[in-house]
């Protein structure tokens, strides 16, 4: 049942709280009372709740502490995990993506990339495509930024593509001696 969640509005002319307090929806548990959640399951609600906060407010207005809320978990959960914003960001939006163990087999190089190309432009469009746009470009004006994107890449559009292409290679459709290493 949802209830209303009570905080210091965090904002003020000296930098500290106004003491204005902020009512917000919530679910009124405090989360260290509710049954602990590891691995996958608590990374899952944590991904869920990075993309719902960057669907409601964007990815300028995303912190940890709002993260840490929404999934009902900690900040030094959130912190043991990602160094920042970005890398937790990037990570949520790989959860969303189809990984190189899902490349299509339709039987043509050709057919095969362009599914590949038409998920990720779906995939784009929405939410996770919103988040990957905040995180490069804060990457652009940031260099710790930018340096967690390079770090936290998982790599998958090569792999995707070199598996694609080694499909062609089996099928006989492509040349193995033309397809180059990535």
């Amino acid at each position: 049942q949802r209830g209303l969640l009570r905080r210091k509005c965090g904002v003020g002319t000296d930098g500290g709280c106004c003491g204005a307090v902020v009512v917000t929806a919530g679910t009124g548990q405090d989360h260290r009372k509710l049954p602990r959640r590891r691995g996958a399951v608590l990374n899952n609600a944590i991904f869920d709740a990075v993309l719902a906060e960057i669907a409601e407010s964007g990815y300028s207005a995303l912190t940890m502490d709002r993260v840490a809320e929404r999934a009902r978990a900690s900040k030094a959960s959130l912190y043991r995990r990602w160094p920042g914003r970005a890398a937790l960001v990037l990570d949520a939006a790989y959860a969303s993506m189809h990984g190189p163990d899902t490349v299509p087999d339709t039987g043509s190089l050709r057919l095969d990339t362009l599914t590949v190309m038409r998920q990720a432009a779906r995939l784009l469009e929405g939410t996770v495509g919103q988040a990957v746009r905040g995180v490069l470009g804060e990457a652009l004006q940031n260099p710790e930024v930018a340096a967690e994107v390079r770090e936290f890449t998982h790599g998958n559009a090569s792999r995707m593509m070199h598996e694609i292409l080694a499909s062609a290679v089996r099928r006989g459709e492509c040349d193995p001696d033309l397809v180059t290493g990535f």
